[in-house]
């Protein structure tokens, strides 16, 4: 009895090393693939533009990019020279509709070298050289310059630490911590702040 088990014993052992050897080419391979979602694309289009239209038909939100990709992996899509055109007063949803004129004319156009958006969140991470600019009779603010730039598609707030210059009709604010919304042009910077004003005559 004790022959016999010794003669099926490495065999027994053979089993157990090959299933163990098994798993772990198994999760090697996972974890591969796990990386290759990661690091390659599943998704690539050039010159891509989605818009966004309000109940009556109008055109309120449009996002352009010369490249778009989208890693499975990390649920993210990247954009190369994104450009973001939003209209607060044709947006239904927007929060601070009542607050503007139907006749309110402007537009933000939103532009950056680099762009991200993660999963089903409205949030886009803008990098390099971003510039919102906006249009409208009615603005005294004509660009916002800064190097990083969150803004939430959902409730139209912006947001960054990084150094920011709010350039206006006669004035350029600088400062950093920058956050406000883009219906209601209500900005702030809470630290490094400092402006200029030009264009403003003595009385005598």
């Amino acid at each position: 009895m004790l022959q016999r088990l010794l003669r099926i014993l490495p065999l027994f052992i053979l089993l157990i090393c090959s299933y163990y050897f098994y798993n772990w080419v198994s999760v090697q391979e996972q974890t591969e693939r796990d990386k290759l979602l990661e690091t390659q694309p599943v998704f690539f289009a050039r010159h891509v533009s989605t818009s966004q239209y309000n109940s009556d038909g109008m055109l309120y939100g449009k996002i352009q990019a010369e490249e778009a990709e989208y890693f499975q992996g990390l649920d993210q899509t990247n954009f190369t020279s994104p450009t973001i055109i939003y209209s607060p007063a044709l947006d239904k949803k927007n929060k601070d509709l009542g607050k503007l004129r139907t006749n309110n004319d402007s537009f933000w156009k939103i532009e950056a070298e680099t762009g991200s958006m993660t999963g089903s969140a409205d949030t886009i991470f803008l990098r390099g050289n971003v510039v919102a600019s906006t249009t409208g009779t009615e603005s005294i603010i004509r660009e916002i310059r800064t190097s990083y730039l969150e803004i939430d598609l959902g409730t139209d707030e912006v947001r960054t630490p990084e150094q920011v210059d709010i350039i206006g009709n006669q004035f350029t604010n600088h400062g950093k911590k920058f956050k406000g919304q883009l219906a209601s042009k209500y900005f702030e910077l809470s630290e490094d702040c400092h402006a200029t004003y030009s264009g403003f005559t003595q009385n005598k």
